[in-house]
C-alpha cells in the first residue's frame, strides 16, 4: 500500500511532469497576453492621461516590474526613460547562480533547483516571444532594474511623468503609504495608471487548481488562498489614492485588460454563480464577484 507522503510525492512529480509539457504554450500564451493585451491598453490609456506629452518623452516607473519586468523591456526605447522596481531579490537577466543561490536558500535544495530551472527555461522561451510577438529584440543589459524593500521609492520627489503596475496592488498591505510614495515621485501633473487582480472574483484567490474543491468562490468563506493580499474591495483602495492623488476613476477590466466600457468585455464566473452561491454570498454585490480586475486612475494635483 502506498504511504500518503508517497502518494503525495507522487502527485508533485505528476503536477511537476504537466507543467513541463505545456511548458512551450504556456509560455507563448504569457508573452502574447503581455504584449497584445497589457501593454497594447497600458499605452493606449497612457496617451489619452498625458495628451500634453508625446510618448518618445515620458519618464516612467513600473512598480513591481516583476521577476521578467515585462512593461520595462517593452517601453525601453519608446520612452526617454523606464525604471522597473520590485521586491524580487533578483530577475531573469541575472545569473543562474545568483538565482539558484536565493532560491535554495528560501525553498531548501530541491525545491530551489527545480524552481530556478523550470523558471529559466519558461522565460527563455517566454522572451523569444516576447520579442517575436512585439518585433523587436529587448537589450537586457541595459534595462533599469532595481531591488527594493517594499517602503520608500528609490527616487527623488517629482522624477516621473507616469506610474504603473499590473497586478500589484492586490499584494501591498500599506496601501496608504503605497499611494503617498507614488504621489510623491510623480511630476505635478503626472498619472498613475494601474490593474490589479480583484480578490473577490473566482481566481482572485491566485490558489492553485488543486485547490479549487472549495468551489469558485471558497476563499471568501475561508477557503485557501495566497497569503499576504490584503482582499480589499476598489473603495478602500480608491480612497488611501484620494487622500494624495486625484482619482480619476476606478473601472472594472476582465483577465485581457479590456475595460467595461469595451464591446467584448467579459464578466468572470457568471455561469457559475448558482443561487446557492448568491445566498451565501449575499453581501457581495454580484459586480464585484464577477469582475476580474480593476483600473484605477489618478492624476497629481499641481
Amino acid at each position: 500500500m502506498t504511504s500518503s507522503s508517497g502518494r503525495s510525492l507522487i502527485a508533485r512529480l505528476t503536477r511537476a511532469w504537466k507543467r513541463f509539457g505545456r511548458i512551450g504554450v504556456d509560455a507563448r500564451e504569457h508573452a502574447v497576453q503581455d504584449v497584445a493585451n497589457v501593454h497594447r491598453r497600458k499605452v493606449e490609456r497612457l496617451t489619452e492621461l498625458l495628451v500634453d506629452r508625446p510618448m518618445y518623452a515620458w519618464e516612467m516607473l513600473d512598480v513591481g516590474c516583476g521577476y521578467h519586468f515585462p512593461q520595462v523591456a517593452l517601453f525601453y526605447g519608446r520612452v526617454a526613460r523606464i525604471e522597473g522596481l520590485d521586491i524580487e531579490p533578483d530577475f531573469f537577466r541575472d545569473s543562474f547562480a545568483r538565482q539558484l543561490v536565493h532560491a535554495c536558500s528560501n525553498r531548501g535544495f530541491t525545491r530551489g533547483v527545480y524552481g530556478t530551472l523550470y523558471k529559466g527555461i519558461f522565460f527563455s522561451l517566454y522572451f523569444r516571444h516576447l520579442q517575436r510577438t512585439a518585433g523587436r529584440q529587448v537589450p537586457m543589459e541595459s534595462l533599469h532594474l532595481t531591488s527594493y524593500g517594499g517602503g520608500q521609492l528609490p527616487f527623488p520627489d517629482e522624477t516621473f511623468d507616469a506610474v504603473i503596475s499590473s497586478a500589484v496592488l492586490e499584494h501591498v498591505v500599506n496601501m496608504d503609504g503605497f499611494a503617498s510614495e507614488c504621489a510623491r515621485v510623480l511630476k505635478p501633473d503626472g498619472v498613475l495608471d494601474m490593474w490589479w487582480h480583484n480578490w473577490y472574483c473566482p481566481s482572485g484567490s491566485h490558489a492553485e487548481p488543486a485547490d479549487a474543491t472549495w468551489g469558485p468562490w471558497g476563499h471568501i468563506l475561508g477557503g485557501p488562498s495566497l497569503p499576504g493580499l490584503n482582499r480589499l474591495a476598489p473603495t478602500p483602495i480608491s480612497e488611501a489614492f484620494e487622500r494624495h492623488l486625484r482619482v480619476i476613476g476606478v473601472t472594472p477590466a476582465d483577465a485581457l485588460h479590456r475595460l467595461v466600457s469595451d464591446p467584448e468585455y467579459t464578466r468572470e464566473g457568471v455561469g457559475l454563480l448558482t443561487p446557492e452561491w448568491r445566498e451565501r454570498l449575499s453581501s457581495y454585490p454580484e459586480d464585484l464577484l464577477t469582475t476580474t480586475g480593476f483600473v484605477i486612475q489618478a492624476r497629481k494635483r499641481e
